[in-house]
């Protein structure tokens, strides 16, 4: 006797015994228990999910022998000659046809024919027509009048893995079962139970990877399991075998490969390629488990109790669940977003070894990506710093001689260096002599005012020249209870020269005594922040909306000031007026009235311009650039052919490619007419065929 393939030999009987296909075998037992059955049944879905298996259930449920005048019974018995009959293959009233071999118009009118015929042997004909959507049209429309009322010894079920190829005019006459894929763990507890009554050993991961590539269809799940058998023997299936035979990539390879990656370590992720396509593992194939892998651990990281989302065995699960909270949520984004445009580029490419390394070096070696809050913070923290930096420092207390002593970055100032005292912009005019008798006069009444601390009424000159002579050796500020005291003396202790407008102020490099010397905090200093500064906008005087837009007096001063309205259109980023606008003419414009015009071939540009909304919103912008504006009625006109080819007035957008097309005309003639270009036509015999510039 011939071997029979497990997918024949485990073709269930019953509608209890198909897989996965609950939704289809319930209403089927139901049907048949009330008595309810239709002629004409069309089962869809994706190939090895039971379509053909449940048509030949119902046919031996419609024919069962047991179950004939029994309202209540809803499964084939499997045992009389009817279903014996129809499970081998051998009764006549049992038809099996294939629609892609049977799709013509002579095929349908012979079954037409046939179908007035009383069965020879079987209660019921079952024409059974698998991969109906091979069907001609013609033959469609020949089987229409048949399917909706056949005769009542007669039964139609049509199969298809296509069902939008079908007519709807087939669809409405059939009732329809739709078949879904079976679940990973069901389909894994049918095959570990198929593999136990061949009396076989297996390990979880084998079956968790026959599950993974078969794709949840059950015929070729057992068909692998077909192919493995003949491989191993009598010994037991383990993973490692599975992924050589079927030249797919292992959990364990995937591991590897994705740890690798996460760690940057792409020689060992290379080495792993290498040993695995050496084992005869497709480059697709190894892609294609990573992002599988990667799309697991991800669901993982934000579901992390919903591990039945997860195609895999226990302890398959248990590792990628420790996976998933080692590496960070962006990371696995980021190389399965890679991987997949990996997955792409293979199934393109001649050469798929190139393009696998490459990527998988990518992936290794990228940065990670920084979340877009945390650059938002960064900035923000950012922007606080250099404010802080660029605001003046807060003045020492100027009650008591024991305030806090500021904090300075620069270095101590060296003994040999000349004591030079900066002067600030605001203290410039110190050199005057009335300037110094106000700081003098200053410094004595500051002076008198803190007689408690000072042990002699001479104490305000003794201590501006300590002040002075002290201001070498030692970096402190002077004294918090008289700041106006030590600028008089340093004032008249070392001559200031006023500089001119033009001249530049030394800069640290040129100027390292500067470093050294204390600064000034009777006056606020203003500090340069390091690092770049957003260049502060200016706005010129008698510029904008401040300045007035008066009214144009010709067709040029027209165009000038429509351009203003733009650029502020520009500047208020209101691209959705800007659109439209830029292509409009000013036809006429007074204090009354604006007109635009638009020409034929912007005429849908003219329709969106003439919003009821975008009018009011341009009278309101006239209106803040000008006084004269105030009362202006904007109105937009379509121009048909005539007006747009008379009108004199030009957009700013035709102008602008007025000018492009004088420009690019002018270029043209100069290169033509230069020596060289000549020389070189004469040269080779050439013609200058297209001038290209950057206009």
């Amino acid at each position: 006797m011939s071997y029979l393939v497990l997918a024949r030999k485990y073709r269930p009987s019953t509608f209890s015994e198909v897989v996965g296909q609950d939704h289809v075998t319930r209403t089927l037992s139901n049907a048949f228990a009330s008595g309810r059955v239709h002629h004409a049944f069309l089962m869809t879905g994706p190939r090895g999910c039971g379509k053909t298996t449940v048509a030949r259930i119902i046919g031996k449920a419609l024919n069962c022998e047991a179950m004939a005048g029994k309202q209540a019974a809803a499964e084939p018995c499997g045992e009389c000659s009817a279903c014996v009959t129809i499970g081998n293959g051998s009764a006549v009233d049992y038809q099996e046809m294939d629609g892609a071999s049977n799709r013509g118009i002579d095929a349908i009118r012979e079954l037409t024919e046939a179908v007035r015929y009383q069965p020879a042997q079987l209660r019921k004909k079952v024409y059974v027509i698998d991969e109906v959507h091979m069907l001609t049209t013609e033959a469609f429309n020949a089987l229409l009048k048949t399917l909706e009322e056949p005769p009542p010894h007669v039964t139609f079920v049509l199969a298809t893995t296509e069902p939008h190829k079908l007519p709807n005019t087939i669809l409405s006459r059939c009732q329809r079962y739709d078949f879904k894929l079976v679940p990973a763990q069901r389909l894994a507890a049918h095959l570990a139970a198929v593999l136990k009554q061949e009396k076989l050993k297996v390990e979880a991961g084998a079956v968790s990877l026959l599950v993974r590539e078969s794709g949840g269809s059950v015929r070729d799940a057992l068909s692998l399991c077909d192919q493995i058998i003949s491989y191993v023997g009598d010994a037991t299936i383990t993973e490692a075998h599975v992924a050589e035979v079927l030249g797919v990539a292992d959990r364990s390879l995937t591991r590897t490969l994705v740890s690798a990656l996460a760690d940057g370590d792409a020689g060992t992720a290379l080495g792993a390629v290498e040993s695995a396509i050496e084992r005869g593992v497709d480059e697709v194939q190894l892609a294609r488990a990573i992002v599988r892998y990667l799309r697991d651990l991800s669901v993982l990281q934000v579901a992390p109790a919903k591990q039945e989302l997860i195609d895999a065995s226990d302890e398959e699960r248990a590792e990628l669940a420790e996976e998933a909270g080692r590496l960070d949520r962006s990371r696995v984004t980021q190389m399965f977003e890679r991987m997949l445009r990996c997955c792409d580029e293979l199934g393109k490419t001649l050469q798929p070894r190139l393009v696998l390394d490459c990527a998988l070096i990518d992936v290794a070696t990228v940065e990670p990506l920084v979340p877009l809050g945390d650059l938002i913070d960064r900035l923000g923290d950012l922007e606080a710093r250099l404010a802080g930096r660029g605001a003046a420092r807060p003045a020492p207390p100027s009650g008591g001689g024991g305030g806090a002593r500021p904090t300075h970055s620069a270095p101590a100032p060296r003994p040999s260096s000349p004591p030079v005292q900066r002067v600030s912009s605001s203290s410039s005019a110190a050199s005057s002599p009335a300037s110094v008798t106000s700081l003098s006069s200053s410094s004595s009444s500051s002076s008198s005012s803190s007689s408690s601390s000072s042990p002699s009424p001479s104490s305000s000159s003794s201590s501006s020249s300590s002040s002075s002579s002290s201001s070498p050796s030692s970096p402190s500020p002077p004294s918090p209870s008289s700041p106006s005291s030590s600028s008089s003396s340093s004032a008249s202790a070392v001559p200031v020269r006023e500089r001119t407008p033009g001249e530049r102020t030394p800069d640290r490099a040129s100027a390292p005594h500067d470093r050294q010397t204390p600064r000034d905090h009777s006056a606020p200093v203003s500090m340069q922040p390091s690092g770049p500064v957003p260049r502060a906008e200016t706005v010129a005087s008698g510029s904008g909306p401040q300045a007035g837009l008066a009214l144009p007096g010709n067709e040029a001063e027209a165009l000038v000031a429509w351009s203003q309205v733009l650029g502020q259109l520009e500047e208020r980023r209101k691209f959705s007026l800007l659109g439209p606008f830029q292509h409009a003419r000013v036809l006429m414009w007074t204090s009354e009235q604006l007109v635009l015009g638009f020409p034929v071939d912007v005429h849908s540009m003219g329709e969106m311009a003439a919003d009821k909304d975008k009018l009011e919103e341009l009278k309101q912008l006239l209106r803040e650039l000008g006084p004269d504006q105030k009362n202006v009625r904007v109105t937009v006109k379509l121009l048909d052919e005539r007006e747009s080819a008379a009108s004199g007035a030009r957009s700013v957008l035709e102008t602008s490619q007025d000018r492009s097309r004088v420009e690019r005309s002018r270029r043209e003639a100069e290169a033509r007419e230069h020596p060289i270009t000549k020389h070189v036509l004469q040269t080779f015999g050439a013609q200058i065929k297209e001038i290209k510039t950057d206009v």
